[in-house]
C-alpha cells in the first residue's frame, strides 16, 4: 500500500492531490510523485479539499495510513467578508447566556434582560400595528 518512502515516519507537510468521488482523500507525500490514500482528524466540505492545499500529515509507522492533522496557512489573519450569509430551513438562534436572537419562518424574536436601541439618525418602528408596553 505504501507508495511513499517507507522511512517517512513523523509529521510532514503534504499536498492534497484529490478527493475521490466516494470521499477518499489522496495526498502527495514529500518526495513522492504518486498520490497515496489518507485519513483526516477533521472534516471539511468536499469542495474545501482543494488540490494543492498544504496540510500537516502524521505517519506513525512505515505501514500506517497517513493522517492529515491540520491545514497549513500562509496567512493566519482571516479577512472580514463583505457579506456573511447564514441560512437554515427552520430557524437560526444566536445566544449568549440567557439572551437570544431567534429567527424562524414567521418572526424574529429578541429575548434579553435589557434591550438597547441606538441610532445615529432616525430610529423607525414600523409594522401593521405596533404595541409598546
Amino acid at each position: 500500500m505504501a507508495h511513499y518512502h517507507e522511512y517517512l515516519t513523523g509529521s510532514f507537510q503534504a499536498t492534497i492531490h484529490h478527493l475521490s468521488d466516494c470521499g477518499q482523500l489522496f495526498i502527495l507525500m514529500p518526495e513522492s510523485q504518486e498520490p497515496v490514500p489518507a485519513v483526516a482528524t477533521f472534516q471539511l466540505p468536499a469542495k474545501e479539499w482543494r488540490p494543492g492545499m498544504t496540510v500537516m500529515v502524521t505517519v506513525t509507522d512505515t505501514n500506517s495510513t497517513p493522517v492529515v492533522t491540520g491545514r497549513i496557512f500562509d496567512c493566519v489573519i482571516a479577512s472580514t467578508p463583505e457579506k456573511l450569509c447564514i441560512e437554515a430551513t427552520e430557524s437560526i438562534e444566536i445566544g449568549v447566556g440567557e439572551n437570544r436572537f431567534i429567527i424562524n419562518q414567521n418572526r424574529v424574536v429578541l429575548k434579553a434582560a435589557a434591550i438597547i436601541s441606538r441610532a445615529l439618525g432616525l430610529n423607525k418602528i414600523r409594522g401593521s400595528s405596533v404595541r409598546i408596553n
